[in-house]
């Protein structure tokens, strides 16, 4: 049956020296092309099922999650493999990735980017002054880091984490591998009750991880071989991340890579080249015109995670007649299919759109790497010429997940509301010659039963082949090749609204020019006035070389420049080294002033 449509279809578009292996192939990739599984490939992008950008963000519990694939640069979380606590330490263990990643770059705690030195310590968190996740703030621990972290990028067979082996052998050997799973370990300690909100301000900490994930196969970059993922690296271009999700069996599709991809190869890498053309910014800076990165999982449509990529470089894609595969990204190319009136059955014309139907407001947003590749708003796209035509702003909200860039996002919402409000759109059906223009995102009509149509180009979207009937049916709109690519950014692009950050921290004053004198057991200090009324005082202190103790401030008062902090309990005969911290609410400490010594 598959011959003979193929041979069906090659008569009707008049190609007749053809072997039966080219039939088959053809007729295939009909049936295919109008089966439920793959109508997507023919479809036009949405959105359906992506995880949102903050899904990443906090690790989750589920006895048998799924798994998380990425392509480009995405923060994930994934789910605890382990979770437990042994005297008064907890150890985690996080699933993160399926498959061997390409590196690891930064990690979070809670929305803190944690300072990890190269032995996997956390010394604290970037950006900020106080004691969250430092040794610092509890003297008690011996310098040693309350927090350590380390991962594995999911080597087929992985190394254990030696940790969680030494503290619970019982439960947890070196059999827990995680072969092939990019993973992030981590180990946070026990520390004093009174310093526990300062370095565990927001309770356990829970770890995400930045990285450059899915190793992507780039057929310009020489020596890279598809096979072998030692030669590959990360990839932001989404031409080659839907190479790779339609032909990779382990994460998508698996289709035969000789079949869909190879013949048309020069045609796919002039689409990746195109989202790699440099285009200017309102800064005067540039960027690739397209770049994509997101995540999603084993639960996630197969359509969904192509509408993803596609919707980041305004990509239209679909199988060729042959069974290959056609992308075309968003910059306009001259049709090179044309549909004569001999070949057009039907043409229907829809002049604009109702009112009631129109979009002149476009709301998005996009996953913001500065603001922590969190989800944020872009700024909206307005027609403000159909606003006041019409009185009111219709609006429809668009999520760009996989865009990490203001700018590109602003570029894709004009292509966007183009297509939402054609000029003109309809659907033409033809003979079987349309078979041709499967693979074309821009093709001509010519047909004078229609004067606006005579010679018209337009985009192709969702078709319907009915092999019964020898006939395809096309949706389309009309296109403006005179404005689709024009861009300037200085007047266009406009300003990314603020995203202020929710957890900066807080800058406490360090006590400033201390100085001690004693009297019996006790110890006067005075130091500069901080003016600030929500600081208390704490003050340390140590004999020589010994342990520091911590002790509250006792009796405070100040004069409006000096504050004199009154400190008893202290035996005679003795040299002390002192030192004064302010303190805020649930415990966060400032640095600790210099020392003063006071022989009691």
């Amino acid at each position: 049956m598959v011959d003979t449509i193929g041979f069906v279809i090659l008569d009707a578009v008049g190609i007749t020296a053809v072997t039966a292996t080219t039939a088959s192939i053809i007729g295939t990739a009909v049936i295919l092309a109008t089966t439920v599984g793959l109508q997507y490939l023919l479809g036009q992008p949405s959105a359906r099922d992506l995880p949102k950008a903050s899904n990443g963000h906090q690790p989750l519990r589920q006895p048998i999650p799924p798994h998380i694939y990425a392509y480009g640069r995405v923060r994930l979380a994934g789910y605890y493999a382990l979770f437990e606590v042994r005297n008064g330490a907890a150890f985690t263990i996080q699933a993160l990735h399926k498959g061997q990643i390409c590196r690891f770059l930064k990690v979070y705690l809670h929305d803190d980017e944690a300072n990890v030195l190269p032995d996997s310590s956390v010394t604290g968190a970037v950006g900020t002054s106080d004691f969250r996740y430092s040794a610092g703030a509890d003297p008690s621990s011996g310098g040693h880091p309350p927090i350590v972290i380390e991962y594995r990028i999911g080597h087929a067979t992985e190394t254990g984490y030696d940790r969680p082996v030494q503290a619970m052998p019982d439960i947890w050997t070196y059999s827990h591998r995680g072969d092939g799973i990019a993973s992030l370990f981590m180990s946070a300690g026990p520390v004093r009750a009174e310093n526990f909100s300062a370095v565990y301000p927001q309770g356990l900490p829970q770890p995400s991880a930045l990285a450059d994930w899915l190793p992507v196969w780039d057929p310009r970059v020489p020596g890279q071989d598809p096979d072998n993922i030692a030669t590959l690296g990360p990839s932001y271009n989404p031409v080659l991340q839907a190479i790779d999700f339609v032909t990779n069996a382990a994460h998508g599709l698996g289709f035969d890579r000789a079949a869909c991809i190879a013949p048309v190869l020069d045609a796919l890498m002039t689409e990746a080249s195109i989202c790699d053309e440099l285009v200017g910014r309102r800064d005067g800076a540039t960027e690739p015109r397209y770049q994509a990165s997101g995540s999603w999982n084993s639960e996630t449509e197969p359509a969904a995670v192509l509408d993803g990529i596609m919707a980041a470089c305004d990509g239209w894609y679909t199988f060729n007649g042959d069974g290959t595969l056609s992308i075309k990204v968003g910059k306009y190319r001259e049709p090179r299919v044309t549909l004569p009136q001999r070949h057009i059955l039907a043409l229907s014309v829809d002049n604009g759109i109702e009112d009631e139907s129109s979009v002149n407001t476009l709301e998005w947003n996009f996953t913001d790497p500065d603001n922590k590749y969190k989800s944020s708003p872009g700024l909206a796209w307005r027609d403000e010429t159909a606003i006041f035509e019409s009185g009111r702003s219709r609006s429809q909200t668009i999520d760009l997940t996989w865009v990490q860039s203001h700018a590109q996002g602003r570029r894709l919402m004009k292509r966007k509301i183009a297509q939402i409000n054609p000029r003109r759109k309809g659907t033409i059906t033809t003979t079987l010659y349309g078979i041709a223009a499967l693979g074309e995102r821009w093709v001509r009509i010519q047909d004078d039963r229609h004067p606006d149509l005579a010679d018209t180009i337009v985009q192709i979207g969702k078709a319907v082949i009915d092999i019964s009937a020898a006939r395809l049916t096309f949706e389309w709109i009309t296109v403006n090749t005179n404005e689709i690519d024009a861009w300037d950014p200085g007047t266009e692009e406009g300003m990314q609204p603020t995203t202020g950050d929710d957890n900066p921290g807080d800058t406490l004053p360090v006590p400033q020019h201390l100085a001690g004198t004693a009297a019996g057991g006790t110890i006067t200090l005075t130091f500069d006035d901080p003016a600030r009324a929500d600081v208390t005082y704490v003050v340390q202190f140590r004999i020589g070389a010994g342990a520091w103790v911590q002790t509250p401030s006792g009796s405070a008062s100040s004069n409006g420049t000096t504050v004199t902090l009154v400190v008893s309990g202290f035996s005679t005969g003795h040299t002390y080294e002192l030192q004064v911290a302010t303190q805020r609410s649930l415990g966060v400490l400032s640095a600790w002033s210099s020392s003063v010594i006071v022989a009691v």
